[in-house]
């Protein structure tokens, strides 16, 4: 302990014997530069404390160097200085470069493949599966009625032999097919939850 007591007053001395205007300047320039970066990369949060630590250091290190009338003149004179560099932040730095913009677009993949695209246009799927997947999801629908459900379960189940009424047995293009589908794991949830 008595050796951190030591280092500390040793350290006090060193900065007693600095040229006072390095001492006066060394916090206000700091937090200009660091600001300065701090504005360029828009952390405008980071700002108060930055400045309330480089503001403590300042005051200790003038507090070591000078009087107690240059330190009060020093902290009034940081504070309108702080007031100033706060400034920075409303320069409109760029935020990225046009190029980095048009990274994305020009590396951009789109997530559907060319035969799903083909589907879609409405390429019909074969009448015998489409009329087999309704009839499936139209006799699990009808088991479903048939069993005590809740009031939200039975507003799905209607919900679903309405959206599946406008189909019949002809074929059905790939938009349509995905809606049974979609269909059928929403039944297929339902008498998971009622065990049929």
């Amino acid at each position: 302990m008595d050796h951190l007591i030591t280092y500390f007053s040793e350290f006090i001395g060193e900065v007693a014997r600095l040229e006072e205007w390095l001492v006066l300047l060394a916090a206000p320039v700091l937090l200009f530069v660091v600001s300065l970066v701090l504005a360029i990369v828009h952390a405008k949060r980071a700002y108060l404390p930055v400045a309330a630590a480089f503001g403590g250091a300042g005051a200790f290190l003038v507090n070591a160097a000078a009087d107690m009338k240059v330190l009060v003149a020093w902290l009034c004179l940081y504070l309108i200085w702080c007031v100033l560099v706060r400034l920075l932040f409303l320069i409109p730095f760029r935020k990225k470069a046009k190029g980095e913009a048009d990274l994305y677009e020009r590396f951009h993949v789109p997530l559907e493949l060319p035969e799903e695209r083909e589907a879609a246009e409405g390429e019909p799927l074969a009448a015998e599966n489409a009329a087999l997947c309704l009839d499936h999801v139209n006799a699990l629908l009808e088991e479903l009625k048939k069993r005590d459900l809740n009031p939200a379960d039975r507003l799905e189940a209607d919900a679903i032999a309405r959206t599946l009424e406008g189909y019949g047995s002809g074929p059905l293009t790939a938009e349509q097919f995905a809606v049974v589908n979609d269909s059928l794991a929403s039944v297929l949830k339902l008498t998971a939850k009622y065990k049929l």
